[in-house]
């Protein structure tokens, strides 16, 4: 975050995490500590930034085996964003 402020769409806790992820892997870093992404002043809700973040994690670290519909399908995040 360059200018601390409330996030408005939770999508960005999801990339961060990601790209967080992705560039430890790159970087053959074995642990990581990750901070609650949006958590402070991002005002982001706990159970909000906790699935986010889940999801990003779980892409990553268990991508699917193959890619299409079903797998596109299973999670909705522009439902959760909250208002």
């Amino acid at each position: 975050m360059r200018i601390p402020s409330a996030i408005k769409d939770p999508m960005i806790v999801y990339t961060c995490m990601r790209t967080c992820l992705i560039t430890a892997l790159d970087n053959n870093i074995n642990e990581i500590l990750i901070h609650a992404f949006g958590g402070g002043c991002g005002k982001i809700k706990p159970d909000t930034l906790a699935r986010f973040m889940y999801e990003a994690y779980n892409q990553v670290m268990n991508p699917p085996l193959k890619l299409g519909w079903e797998y596109a399908e299973r999670w909705h995040p522009e439902y959760e964003k909250e208002t």
